[in-house]
């Protein structure tokens, strides 16, 4: 916030590889009122309450890269979630 920003793209394979530790990341955001974006595996749907706390706390979309049915590489926005 120091340094005037106000969105945030988390650049990682899986936002959520550790649920324990993206809970706890998202929660020190809180207080910072930022807007963000994240990329998860498709087992976020799983975490119903983590969608709904990444949706409290500024998430704006999520995007799920991973493989088609014939295997293609795919990435496509999730902009349900969070919007």
């Amino acid at each position: 916030r120091s340094k005037g920003v106000r969105h945030v793209m988390f650049i990682d394979d899986n936002f959520i590889g550790d649920i324990a530790f993206a809970r706890a990341l998202i929660e020190a955001m809180r207080p910072l009122r930022l807007k963000w974006n994240a990329a998860v595996s498709a087992n976020i749907v799983d975490h119903p309450d983590l969608l709904d706390l990444m949706r409290e706390t500024g998430c704006r979309s999520l995007f799920r890269n991973g493989r088609s049915s014939r295997g293609a590489r795919t990435s496509r926005i999730c902009g349900c979630a969070c919007a």
